[in-house]
C-alpha cells in the first residue's frame, strides 16, 4: 500500500499545518469529516481526486485544496513492482 512520507503521524501533522478552516462555517459547525479518494501513482504523485462524502461544500473545497497541495507519497508495490493504488482518506476538520 502507498504511504505518506513519515507515516500516519506525519500525514496528520501535514494536514493540520496546511488546513484552513472555512471561515463561513465557524459559527455553524465545530467539526466535520470529508471522505476523499485518490490514486497514488507509480511515481508517488496523486491523481483522480474525488470527494465521496462531505458535510457541506466549504469543507469539501478545503479538502480538495489540501489534496492538490499534498506532497508525493511513497508509491505502492505489488510483487516488487511499483503500481498505481486507489486510496481513501478521511479528512477531519475541528476547532480546538
Amino acid at each position: 500500500m502507498p504511504e505518506f512520507r513519515g507515516g500516519q503521524d506525519s500525514l496528520g501533522a501535514w494536514l493540520s499545518k496546511n488546513m484552513n478552516y472555512p471561515r463561513i462555517t465557524v459559527e455553524e459547525y465545530s467539526s466535520a469529516t470529508v471522505f476523499a479518494s485518490f490514486v497514488v501513482l507509480k511515481d508517488g504523485s496523486i491523481a483522480d481526486i474525488k470527494i465521496y462524502k462531505a458535510n457541506n461544500s466549504p469543507f469539501e473545497k478545503e479538502a480538495l485544496r489540501l489534496l492538490d497541495l499534498m506532497p508525493d507519497w511513497i508509491p505502492g508495490r505489488c510483487n516488487g513492482t511499483l503500481v498505481d493504488v486507489k486510496t481513501n482518506l478521511p479528512i477531519k476538520f475541528g476547532l480546538k
